[in-house]
């Protein structure tokens, strides 16, 4: 919720900038507004032509939306015929997903490409209901520019916040893009109400503007497929931007050196959250590699033991074999999570129960040494106890 502070204050700062004029003119026109939109839906408003010659005056084609679909279609299509299972953390992941303890150590790129991959082809159907009835006319009327500079904002502002609200989960989608669109419709709409565009937009466009953006909240509140925090992020980055962009809209398209302004302020303010995320470890490879050492340890003194009952090898032997094989693996595993840095803290705890198997695993191979080279039973006894301990702590830090 942190990083939604920057973007409120550059909405508050955007709104602050109006004249005394125009905001008069947005107290009445919010007034009228209100009105307008009982009666248009009581009685209906027919197609209107002006809406049309307007789109078609201010951006003859569309291109960001359909290229936005060929991409988000052609990397699912992909994807689908990819090997793993579609939608699994791991093969989303080497598809570009973000993933804090990789995407903040020095893989930042995937806070955009995890905007064109999704986890099945409901989020798939879902993004595009929200986002193509919708993107098709606003793109015309914003610009294509000022629509996908928005696009990107909103949809890297959602990653980023993701990434600090749920570090230790797997963000694919593009919903927080989705709602900075909408975010950008609402600053639009604003501004339109202070100075009226010369037409109306018809009842019908805007019915199926409302199902397709109702049917994508949906979605996207059942799945869980983005955080409340995220997806406030993504409105409030395309409100923000919007505000700074939309102003005049009803006269003219945004011009390019406001663009290029908006876009750098979104980018300060990215590279400022981003600060605070570098570094954070990856630790599932370290947990991996310890319960190798686990499993290649306790083979080799269970073959060695196997010896030992056959008469083919000496106490002082499987002593040794502990003492030089067994107990620097356990150490040097120790040090390595030791050295570990920026933990996440939801990791935080199987870390601790790795540190703690390390330690009574260490202490038990240690203690049978002894039981072995002195022949005592009580000391065997103790090291099995303490190998018990060991073992929990193991299965406890297998649980991720």
């Amino acid at each position: 919720m942190t990083y939604l502070v920057p973007l409120i204050v550059l909405a508050a700062a955007t709104l602050y900038l109006l004249t005394p004029d125009e905001r008069r003119r947005l107290g009445r026109a919010l007034n009228e507004a209100a009105g307008d939109a009982l009666r248009n839906t009581l009685r209906g408003v027919p197609e209107d032509e002006a809406f049309r010659t307007a789109l078609r005056e201010r951006t003859r084609w569309a291109v960001v939306v359909p290229a936005l679909i060929v991409l988000d279609v052609a990397v699912f299509a992909r994807a689908v015929w990819a090997p793993g299972p579609l939608g699994e953390p791991a093969a989303l992941v080497a598809w570009g997903a973000s993933y804090a303890p990789v995407t903040t150590n020095g893989e930042w790129w995937r806070v955009i490409t995890s905007l064109f991959l999704h986890q099945g082809p409901l989020h798939l159907l879902a993004t595009l209901a929200g986002l193509v009835p919708l993107g098709l006319v606003l793109e015309r009327w914003i610009g294509s520019a000022a629509f996908a500079a928005t696009y990107l904002a909103a949809g890297i502002m959602a990653a980023l916040v993701g990434l600090s609200v749920s570090p230790v989960d797997v963000v694919a989608g593009a919903g927080g893009a989705v709602l900075g669109v909408y975010g950008l419709l609402a600053a639009s709409a604003l501004w339109a109400l202070v100075r009226r565009p010369p037409f109306r937009v018809p009842v019908r466009t805007l019915k199926v503007v409302a199902v397709n953006g109702g049917l994508f909240l949906l979605y996207t509140v059942l799945s869980g497929s983005l955080g409340l925090e995220a997806a406030l992020a993504g409105f409030a980055a395309g409100f923000a931007g919007g505000m700074a962009l939309a102003r005049g809209v009803s006269e003219h398209k945004p011009p390019v050196g406001r663009i290029a302004a908006t876009a750098a302020a979104t980018l300060v303010i990215a590279v400022t959250s981003a600060i605070p995320l570098r570094g954070l470890v990856n630790i599932l490879p370290e947990l991996e590699r310890a319960a190798v050492v686990e499993t290649r340890t306790a083979a080799a003194y269970g073959e060695a033991l196997g010896a030992f009952r056959k008469g083919w090898q000496s106490s002082e032997a499987l002593a040794d074999l502990i003492d030089g094989t067994i107990l620097p693996e356990m150490k040097a595993g120790r040090a390595r999570l030791q050295s570990l840095g920026k933990v996440p803290e939801e990791h935080r705890p199987l870390v601790a129960a790795a540190a703690e198997y390390f330690a009574l695993r260490e202490q038990a191979w240690r203690r049978r040494s002894e039981a072995l080279r002195t022949a005592n039973l009580r000391k065997l006894q103790e090291a099995e106890n303490i190998e018990r301990a060991a073992l929990e702590a193991f299965d406890r830090m297998r649980a991720s």
